[in-house]
C-alpha cells in the first residue's frame, strides 16, 4: 500500500501519527479475532468459514476505496482485518485435514510442504501487495482501485475455493461442543486494548521526541 498516496487522498499528507493507523488498525483485528474464529470453524465447517473470510475481506475492501477521511478509512481497515483472522486458522485446519493419513509418508511429506508454503504466504503477500499497490498508483488510477482490485481477487478466490475444496467431513464437518462467547469477547477486547495502549505509548514517545 503506497501510504503517501492514500494519505494525500484522505487529506492527511503531513500527519504521520494519523498515517500510522493505516496499518495498525488492520493488524490489530487480524491478530486478535483469531482467538475465536478457529473454534467457530471447527463447529460450523472450516471450508465455510474460510470462504466467509474471503467474502468479508472483499466486501470491506470495496468500502475502503470509497473512504473520504482517515477515520472512516481506519475503521473500515479494522473491520477488513477480521476477514484474514477468519481465514488463517481455518486455512491451517483445511491443510491439516487434507492429508489425514498419519501413517502414509507420502501424505505427511505433502502436508509438511503445504504448511511450509502456508508459512511463506504472509511475507510473500506483504511484498506482492506492496508491489501491486505501487503499480496501481503508478498507472495514475485513483488509490481506491488498490482495494477494489483486491476485492475482485477475494471474490474470485471465494468462487474458486467453493468449487475446488471438497465438501467432506475432514474439511467441512461440523464439530461438537460450544464456544465460550463471553470469554472470547473479553479476550478479544483485552487484546485490542493492549494493542491500542502500546500504540498510543509509542505515538506519545515519538511526539515528545519531535518537540
Amino acid at each position: 500500500m503506497p501510504q503517501a498516496v492514500v494519505a494525500k487522498g484522505l487529506g492527511i499528507a503531513n500527519k504521520v501519527t494519523n498515517q500510522s493507523w493505516f496499518v495498525a488498525s488492520y493488524s490489530c483485528t487480524v491478530g486478535t479475532f483469531v482467538l475465536m474464529t478457529g473454534r467457530l470453524g471447527d463447529l460450523h465447517g472450516r471450508k465455510n468459514f474460510f470462504l466467509i473470510g474471503f467474502l468479508w475481506l472483499g466486501v470491506f475492501n470495496i468500502g475502503i476505496g470509497f473512504a473520504r477521511n482517515h477515520i472512516v478509512y481506519d475503521i473500515l481497515r479494522a473491520l477488513a482485518g477480521i476477514g484474514p483472522s477468519i481465514m488463517m486458522p481455518n486455512a491451517a485446519g483445511l491443510l491439516g485435514g487434507a492429508w489425514p493419513d498419519t501413517k502414509s509418508r507420502h501424505d505427511q511429506s505433502r502436508k509438511v510442504l503445504a504448511f511450509c508454503i502456508f508459512g511463506a504466504v504472509a511475507p510473500a503477500g506483504y511484498v506482492l501487495g506492496s508491489a501491486w499497490g505501487a503499480a496501481v498508483t503508478y498507472t495514475g488510477l485513483y488509490w481506491g482501485w488498490i482495494y477494489w482490485s483486491m476485492a475482485i481477487v477475494c471474490f474470485a478466490f471465494t468462487a474458486a475455493g467453493w468449487a475446488v475444496i471438497p465438501n467432506i467431513r475432514e474439511l467441512n464437518g461440523k464439530g461438537e461442543g460450544g464456544v465460550d462467547y463471553l470469554g472470547s469477547t473479553f479476550g478479544v477486547a483485552g487484546l485490542v486494548l493492549v494493542f491500542v495502549s502500546l500504540k498510543y505509548v509509542l505515538l506519545h514517545h515519538l511526539s515528545m521526541n519531535s518537540r
